[in-house]
């Protein structure tokens, strides 16, 4: 059937249901290409997610922290996410003690237990969470903790990570400074200047973050500066003792920039306390104030407490920042983060720059403690130490210990003692670490770069200062550059210029990096220029000239000698020169490099040889050769035309002196020689003689004097050389020879008497003749031998010759054939060479008693040797003696 006519029909476009149904499908088109908008364009423009920088329309951020009358910031409403105790700096939470939790966790916490897994190009410090309201107890957030003014968006880098989840986190670990995220199923928003998601994020989740990295060199920071109006990140407790400003202000007093001075804080702090896990504190509300001042160690939150709070008394704005370090690489961009990785930093705000992370934590002592803590837990003993950016420009290297490209305040130290010329070891260090890769200059001029023990070798300018400069490799010049964010990422994070979430950014003027602020250490230079002449500076000699500086040897030093160039040291400091001139005349020397300059005088004179004291005959002696007042060595010395020696450095010889009243003293050298003729070697001994003479005859004087005849002094020495005598013989055969010289000089005295006769008309060699005359008689008056020795104090065995009977000559006749009958009944070998105590032992030793053997010696000595004339009784007895003897004999 046919419908109805053409103008019967509705325009069912014109109807109201078919209206709406265009409708409809307009606005599900319209659904369609806005949520393939938003799903491609919103990651790109979800804005900064640094400070209130996120787009909290586009994140469902709700509410938002406000400041009380008192001017301390309220509490945060919205965008906290629940509590989800337990998570550590997963979950930060809004505030958090110092030496206390976090999210139910401490920073101290060394748990292996893996927290996330970390896909990125470059290793960074992963930030959850920053405290701008420091309480003195701890930390907590305040509004508008964000960025305080704008921030390059040239010359920096996007950077990608993909985050895998091992726990459930709230805020969302990234590197500073994220501005886009993407796999995130619910809505996260900022808080406390990180990602932080309203609901907790589940385990095994996945995300990428896109963050803008921007790293200023340190001379970029130092032109920086930073911004007025920033009460908020440099306000401090009331009850924050005054000490900790003045403190602070005395130890960056010397440091010109903001940069510099948290430099030092950051030194001082690695260089003064020790990391330590079990370090805690005993008062509440002045945390930092006690750390500084009482603590001798502590772990990351006291050390990032303290630097904030001394950074914020100099009026620098700083803030407390928590999240974890880069973690143990465990692939190619691949870092697996565990608990044991939660940390705790300072971020300092640089006007242009923006927030700029340093961290005063000890790294190398850090990475020791968790290393130790992942093979206890694990049993792993693969090496978990990593590199790590502790500061702008500053990488700690595990590997040898070593800070790499570290920023100055140094640690400088030389090897010895500066001299010109001198090659010295440079040691660089900072808290206590070698600095590695920094450039080391001697007075502006590079030397070298330090190696991996922050050493380098460089050789001492010839000037009279030396300056010690060290400073990083690579000092830049700061410009707008290419490689930053995109146009569209600049219009996004822009907007219209004007602050949009917290911060704006702007594009900063192009300026030049002032000079750098480097690391010096002064030394005042030794120049002190010493000249030793090798040779004998006699008229005409060539000699060479030994030049240093400092005990350095003065190298390729010019030498004038009396104002006329004569060369250049060579490289041991030494040049060769002949010395023109007449005796007694004098020549100058000066020596000169650079700023090290110096002079000699040199006399000219003869070679002469000398005796260094007394000369005596038979005694050593030193013979000293100089010229002038110059020792000379290697001089040859003769005596008597006998080489007997080389002089010393000192120009000194030890010698013998001959036994003669003269000698002739000889010295050669380079071609020249001297004599001088030594006399009256033997006056010394005449004089020693003399004074010999003069004592003993005072000892006689006494003597009289006393009542001491000759005849007690004969026995008393009688008895003493017997004794010495005695004891020389018993020290075997070999003495024997000795002991018969004696006997026979003592058999040529004649008595003491004669001594008087002797000193009349003396002369030297007289007197020295009769002393050895006066000395073998004295000695012939010493009895020797086993037997009887007579008795010095028994006056009645000293019989005056002026009372002995008339026939005393009768009766020694008598002995003496006595003894000649003894001696041919012994045979005791030759008797012109014996003693009476020889024949008496020998007659001993072939079994002749010993009873009449020594009565008949003793009565043959006393009658020949001694004042004791002999009587007919001694005589009897001494045939008695005999006869029995011949007895004896006759028995055998």
């Amino acid at each position: 059937m046919a419908g109805p006519p053409p103008e019967d029909r509705q325009d069912e476009s014109n109807s109201p249901d078919s209206g709406r149904d265009l409708r409809t499908a307009a606005l599900a088109l319209a659904c369609i290409v806005g949520l393939v908008t938003a799903g491609t364009v919103v990651p790109a423009l979800a804005a900064p997610l640094s400070g209130d920088s996120f787009n909290r329309s586009l994140f469902n951020q709700s509410g938002g922290g406000s400041d009380g009358p008192s001017g301390q910031p309220g509490q945060v409403t919205g965008g906290s996410g629940p509590s989800s105790a337990g998570l550590g700096a997963l979950n930060p939470g809004d505030r958090t003690g110092v030496g206390g939790s976090l999210g139910g966790e401490s920073l101290r916490n060394q748990s292996a237990e893996t927290h996330f897994y970390v896909e990125s190009p470059e290793p960074a410090y992963w930030r959850t969470g920053a405290y701008g309201v420091y309480t003195g107890s701890g930390w907590r957030s305040g509004e508008g903790d964000g960025q305080i003014g704008p921030i390059p968006t040239d010359g920096g880098t996007r950077m990608e990570q993909t985050v895998e989840l091992e726990r459930p986190a709230t805020a969302l670990p990234a590197a500073w400074q994220p501005i886009g995220i993407d796999g995130i199923g619910g809505p996260v928003s900022i808080d406390r200047y990180a990602i932080v998601a309203n609901e907790p994020v589940a385990a095994g989740t996945e995300y990428t973050v896109t963050s803008y990295r921007y790293d200023p060199s340190p001379e970029r920071l130092r032109q920086a500066g930073v911004p007025a109006g920033n009460e908020r990140f440099t306000r401090l407790p009331d009850a924050t003792p005054d000490r900790v400003g003045e403190f602070t202000s005395d130890l960056t007093a010397d440091d010109d920039t903001a940069y510099d001075k948290a430099a030092t804080i950051e030194q001082w702090l690695e260089a003064n306390h020790r990391y330590s896990l079990d370090a805690s504190h005993d008062r509440d509300g002045t945390v930092a104030d006690e750390f500084i001042f009482e603590m001798e160690r502590g772990y990351c939150e006291y050390f990032a407490t303290a630097m904030t709070v001394m950074l914020r008394s100099q009026d620098i704005p700083a803030r407390y920042v928590v999240g974890y370090s880069p973690g143990e690489p465990v692939d190619e961009n691949r870092y697996e983060v565990r608990g044991m990785n939660a940390h705790a930093w300072v971020e300092v705000y640089f006007e242009g720059v923006g927030w700029v992370k340093f961290d005063p934590t000890p790294a190398a002592d850090r990475q020791t403690v968790q290393q130790r803590a992942l093979e206890n837990q694990t049993g792993d003993g693969e090496s978990y130490p990593h590199e790590i950016e502790t500061s702008p420009g500053e990488t700690y290297d595990p590997a040898n210990g070593s800070l790499v490209n570290a920023e100055p305040p140094y640690s400088i130290d030389l090897s010895s003692e500066p001299a010109p010329g001198r090659e010295v070891t440079v040691s660089v260090t900072k808290a206590g670490r070698p600095v590695e890769s920094v450039e080391v200059l001697f007075n502006g001029d590079a030397v070298g770069t330090t190696d991996a023990d922050g050493e380098v070798v460089g050789t001492v300018p010839y000037e009279g200062r030396l300056n010690v400069t060290v400073r990083p490799v690579d000092v830049e010049t700061v410009e707008n550059g290419s490689g930053g964010l995109t146009g569209d990422d600049s219009a996004a994070l822009a907007g219209t210029g004007e602050r949009t979430g917290g911060f704006a950014f702007g594009a900063p003027a192009t300026q030049e990096a002032p000079a750098a602020d480097n690391g010096t250490r002064t030394y005042e230079v030794d120049t002190t220029v010493a000249v030793r002449v090798a040779g004998t500076p006699t008229p005409g000699a060539t000699v060479d000239l030994l030049v240093s500086a400092g005990g350095e040897p003065l190298r390729n030093a010019t030498v004038r000698v009396d104002g006329e160039s004569v060369g250049r040291t060579d490289g041991a400091g030494v040049i060769t020169t002949t010395l023109s001139g007449d005796p007694g005349d004098e020549v100058t020397v000066a020596v000169e490099r650079g700023e090290v300059a110096g002079e000699r005088t040199i006399s000219l004179g003869e070679l002469d040889a000398s005796v260094d004291g007394l000369a005596v005959a038979g005694r050593n002696a030193t013979v000293v050769v100089t010229v002038g007042d110059d020792p000379v060595s290697n001089a040859t010395v003769s005596i008597n035309g006998e080489v007997v020696g080389r002089t010393d450095v000192d120009g000194e010889l030890a010698v013998s002196l001959p036994l003669a009243n003269s000698a002739t003293l000889s010295a050669s050298v380079d071609g020249r020689e001297t004599e001088t003729a030594l006399n009256n070697l033997l006056l010394p001994l005449a004089g020693a003689a003399v004074a010999l003479v003069a004592v003993l005859a005072g000892v006689v004087a006494l003597a009289r004097r006393r009542g001491v005849t000759g005849d007690d002094v004969a026995a008393r020495v009688r008895w003493i050389a017997g004794g010495v005598v005695a004891v020389l013989v018993a020290l075997g055969d070999g003495l024997d020879g000795l002991a018969r010289l004696v006997q026979r000089a003592m058999d040529r005295f004649d008595g003491l008497g004669r001594l008087r006769a002797a000193l009349a008309g003396l002369t030297v060699a007289g007197v020295v003749a009769r002393l050895r005359r006066l000395a073998g008689r004295l000695l012939g008056r010493v009895g020797i031998g086993d037997g009887p020795r007579p008795d010095p104090a028994n006056r009645n065995e000293v019989v005056d010759r002026a009372s002995a009977p008339e026939n005393v000559g009768e009766q020694r006749r008598s002995l003496r054939g006595l003894w000649r009958r003894f001696v041919r009944l012994v045979s005791p070998g030759d008797s012109r060479t014996r003693t009476p105590g020889d024949v008496a032992r020998a007659a001993v030793r072939k079994g002749f008693p010993d009873e009449p053997v020594y009565r008949l010696t003793n009565a043959f000595r006393r009658a020949e040797y001694g004042e004791d004339p002999p009587d007919e009784e001694r005589v009897s007895a001494a045939r008695r003696a005999l006869d029995a003897l011949r007895g004896r004999d006759g028995e055998r």
